[in-house]
């Protein structure tokens, strides 16, 4: 459906309605990436995973890249809190639910993680 949509663009969307549509579509591209970079830091480290299991990092790369997979999710998790932040109560209701979401993710990854 997005890709559709995406395609359909230019023809559904003209004039100063193309330029818009940048705003809320930057806004929730920024609010979903810490989500999409967490989903990849526990994938790359989690043995169980479909992933990557035994072909996950090992020693010195595994530490370098959790390090830089850390600092990027936390930048761009900085980078989502100050767009909520920015707008007003729905962002204070977004943040809620960005927050809600990391908890049920973090939730449902250790008890699943004894299981395979």
């Amino acid at each position: 459906m997005p890709a559709v949509s995406g395609f359909f663009a230019p023809v559904v969307w003209t004039g100063a309605s193309r330029a818009a549509l940048a705003i809320p579509a930057s806004v929730i591209a920024t609010t979903l990436l810490p989500i999409a970079y967490f989903t990849f830091l526990l994938l790359m480290n989690s043995k169980s995973a479909c992933a990557l299991g035994d072909q996950r990092p090992k020693g010195g790369w595994r530490v370098i890249s959790n390090l830089l997979m850390i600092g990027a999710t936390a930048a761009a998790t900085m980078a989502s809190v100050w767009v909520f932040i920015n707008k007003g109560t729905p962002g204070q209701w977004g943040l809620a639910g960005l927050g809600l979401l990391f908890l049920v993710g973090i939730v449902s990854f250790i008890r699943k993680r004894g299981t395979a």
